[in-house]
């Protein structure tokens, strides 16, 4: 869990900026989720997503502090990776 919530295209951005790697965000239908991944996870994945875009999740950096957790900002993550096996 990351401490921040950003978007696709904001993660981009930072995995671009930290890579030296242009990284784009792009977009898809849960159709296109489905098909692109194919069988026989396709299915699955596409009801994650869906599932996700209707419940979420609902846990924050807040609900974590209560138990004494703390999170990294996502950027902190990126750095923290060994982006080289990754990123040709």
């Amino acid at each position: 869990m990351a401490g921040d919530a950003l978007t696709y295209q904001e993660i981009a951005e930072i995995i671009t900026e930290i890579t030296g790697k242009k990284i784009e965000a792009v977009q898809a239908s849960l159709k296109e989720v489905e098909e692109s991944i194919g069988e026989p996870f396709g299915a699955a994945s596409a009801e994650g997503y869906r599932w996700n875009d209707m419940v979420n999740y609902p846990a924050t950096p807040a609900h974590l502090a209560k138990f004494g957790l703390s999170t990294a900002s996502f950027r902190q993550w990126t750095l923290r990776q060994d982006w080289s096996t990754l990123v040709d």
